[in-house]
């Protein structure tokens, strides 16, 4: 049998424990890097947010203590380009690593893009799961279909009319299959 110095016993244990506290941890992982489409030069800063299509339906988020809608976004940060907002925003309320286009519209300081998931989500799946280091702001994560949502059901700060025509312009290409009855019937 071999025999452990209580030095290396205790070593392990903090090892260990620091393992554990690190894996159990709620801080979001280092933030990718900005990803720009080929096409788009960098604008200056402003409020953004990410339009994300697949099939018939859009990414939307419950946060947490609220009952609306909302989109992926965030607050101007100086010396961010508003894609890069988007992008941060994005990942940080979603775990989804986006690629940002062209915007869609601009309304009250916001800037709207039409962001690349360039994942596929698999068919009739309603919702996404949130990551853990979102979880104290974002309660849900679902695909919503604008033409069968009410503006009610949407944050005060977004306008569903605006918001279906910016999906009508998003790129057909990233449509993946969908269930056909996303969350809002």
């Amino acid at each position: 049998m071999i025999r452990q110095s209580p030095c290396l016993t205790r070593k392990l244990y903090i090892a260990a424990l620091l393992l554990i506290m690190v894996a159990c941890s709620r801080e979001i992982p280092s933030d990718p890097s900005c990803r720009l489409a080929n096409d788009q030069t960098p604008a200056p800063p402003s409020a953004a947010a990410c339009l994300i299509k697949s099939g018939d339906a859009l990414l939307m988020l419950t946060l947490s203590g609220s009952q609306t809608l909302q989109l992926p976004n965030g607050p101007e940060k100086m010396g961010q380009s508003a894609q890069c907002t988007a992008h941060q925003a994005t990942w940080k309320m979603t775990g989804l690593n986006v690629e940002v286009g062209k915007l869609l519209f601009l309304t009250n300081q916001v800037a709207y893009y039409d962001c690349n998931a360039q994942s596929s989500f698999p068919l009739g799946m309603r919702a996404l799961p949130v990551p853990e280091w979102a979880k104290h702001s974002v309660e849900d994560i679902n695909w919503v279909n604008l033409f069968r949502a009410k503006q009610e059901d949407l944050s005060p700060t977004l306008d569903l009319i605006q918001l279906r025509e910016g999906f009508t312009e998003l790129s057909s290409k990233k449509s993946l299959p969908l269930s056909s009855n996303p969350q809002i019937d």
